[in-house]
């Protein structure tokens, strides 16, 4: 079975997207909150690194079951660090700034619906866990 879907990771920021086609954001919802383990040290570096991968995945997973009813949609996913320390978090704490979305290839597509399903994903408490 071959691999549907591209990891990369740029910056600071992990990206799954499809393996095919244009990655491109036609819907996007935004989310932010703070990361585990904010420490500086190189080992944490890499974790924060799979940390962020593996979140990007489990919300991509979790959009494609909420919206696969929708014909032409193709999740994408981008999970970015901030060490700014600013966002309302603890001081000097790292946060995860989520952009969930993806590509919808039908224009007759329930865009306000779709909004809000990614939106009620991102806001639930029991999947922030």
């Amino acid at each position: 079975m071959t691999n549907r879907w591209r990891m990369t990771h740029e910056d600071d920021v992990a990206r799954i997207a499809p393996a095919r086609g244009p990655s491109r954001m036609d819907l996007a919802v935004h989310a932010a909150w703070d990361a585990p383990g904010a420490d500086a040290a190189p080992a944490a570096a890499l974790n924060r690194r799979r940390y962020r991968f593996a979140l990007a995945r489990q919300i991509r997973q979790d959009m494609w079951r909420a919206l696969q009813s929708h014909r032409g949609f193709v999740p994408v996913v981008e999970a970015t660090s901030d060490h700014s320390g600013e966002g309302g978090g603890a001081p000097g704490a790292a946060r995860i700034i989520i952009a969930a979305g993806g590509r919808i290839d039908v224009p007759q597509a329930p865009r306000a619906e779709m909004t809000a399903a990614i939106r009620a994903l991102l806001d639930d408490p029991a999947n922030r866990r």
